[in-house]
């Protein structure tokens, strides 16, 4: 969960060498390594000896090294002294919704989340996250809506086409399931698997008549795809 963080994380930035984003970031990198209490160690000791080129960064850091080992309290803690004296910062959002969303605040989650997009609205992970939390907290309708208006802003997004599968069969919609199951597989260049779920979406039972026209279509253009990637594939071999 925590590990995908870090290449969203960065979206928009452009990092600069000892910018806020780039220790920011380098600290989340910094608290997957080792075991978890050597993470938060390694931070504690750092912030001890002030050992460090931002103050900000390695709080930031020890939060997440305290999320991974499940010491909720203590990075609930350090997240309130963030939003006292650290700046509005949407990695600092994201990680605050993610220690709400894993101690089992599901409603404080969603909310840090969505301020989170309110001020960030282009922060990828956010956008991942805030629909995640309302699955989890069994919002799935909500989670749905929420995707497909993000998909108009970012069309072909694997890991928003991913969380919308799982809304989808949250819902029983197995159609609409397979269709953005499809679109994942697209988006990782695996075309074989991504025809394989929009036949299922084509042959389930809630797939209405617009609906299987658009799959039909699609499918059409993806199996000439995969046609022309087969052939060029034999060309290389022979």
């Amino acid at each position: 969960m925590i590990r995908t963080q870090a290449r969203a994380q960065a979206y928009p930035y452009r990092q600069v060498p000892d910018s806020l984003d780039f220790q920011m970031v380098r600290a989340l990198l910094k608290s997957y390594e080792g075991e978890p209490q050597d993470a938060v160690a390694f931070f504690d000791r750092a912030l001890a000896e002030h050992k460090y080129n931002s103050l900000v960064a390695t709080r930031y850091g020890l939060v997440a090294a305290l999320l991974r080992a499940k010491d909720y309290t203590r990075a609930k803690a350090l997240i309130a002294e963030l939003d006292r004296s650290g700046p509005v910062h949407p990695m600092i959002d994201a990680i605050a919704g993610h220690v709400l969303m894993e101690s089992g605040d599901l409603d404080g989650a969603i909310k840090r989340f969505k301020d989170g997009l309110a001020l960030f609205p282009n922060k990828k992970q956010l956008v991942y996250d805030y629909p995640t939390a309302l699955l989890r907290a069994g919002r799935a309708s909500e989670a749905s809506a929420f995707i497909e208006a993000e998909l108009a802003r970012f069309p072909g997004d694997g890991q928003l086409n991913q969380i919308a599968a799982r809304a989808y069969a949250a819902q029983g919609m197995e159609s609409k399931q397979h269709q953005h199951l499809a679109e994942f597989y697209v988006w990782q260049g695996n075309l074989r698997n991504a025809i394989t779920q929009l036949e299922l979406a084509g042959k389930a039972k809630d797939a209405d008549f617009y609906g299987a026209s658009v799959i039909d279509t699609r499918l059409k253009g993806l199996r000439k795809e995969f046609a022309d990637q087969q052939k060029d594939a034999s060309k290389v071999a022979g």
